[in-house]
């Protein structure tokens, strides 16, 4: 039910809608937030080999983006980022999986040693997503990041090869 794919082209316009969304793009690092994005952005972003970006598909349907950016071959890391394009997937365990899914891959495919992701400290969801399948909290940046205009801080998580829960979610 939950599969994930490298991003195409032909689905530059449906993600970059996503990361334009006000709900969304709060989220997202200073350097998108705030911004419109469109395909041409994601175009140069998927580009660049220490890019990995992967479309989330839940019944065939694009509804989220996993990417892994900042991929380091000589340190074997990189750094994990996600949304849930459209909300009404909310709730079902498909992040979870496809984080799953991209985490395992990119051990495997790339030979990382280390995975680190952040989260502003408000996005429970988030969190929840990266402690089930094995990410462990290392650190807090205070007031890492500005959300609604006020600072807020950013949770630092990271995994190595042998954290990771492998046990699949299971879907309504």
């Amino acid at each position: 039910m939950v599969k994930i794919e490298p991003l195409k082209m032909e689905i530059f316009e449906i993600v970059a809608t996503w990361l334009s969304k006000p709900q969304i793009n709060k989220w997202l690092a200073s350097g998108w937030r705030g911004k419109q994005i469109d395909a041409k952005v994601l175009s140069i972003v998927t580009m660049k080999p220490s890019n990995k970006l992967f479309i989330v598909r839940y019944n065939n349907e694009p509804c989220g983006l996993v990417t892994l950016g900042c991929v380091d071959t000589i340190d074997k890391t990189g750094t994990l980022w996600y949304l849930l394009g459209e909300q009404q997937y909310g709730g079902k365990g498909i992040m979870t999986e496809a984080v799953r899914q991209v985490v395992r891959l990119v051990f495997k495919e790339l030979g990382l040693r280390s995975i680190s992701a952040s989260i502003m400290a408000p996005n429970y969801n988030s969190r929840r997503v990266l402690e089930k399948i094995g990410f462990r909290e290392v650190g807090t940046l205070r007031y890492g990041l500005e959300l609604d205009g006020q600072h807020v801080n950013r949770i630092v998580f990271d995994i190595l090869p042998e954290d990771l829960n492998d046990v699949m979610t299971t879907f309504p």
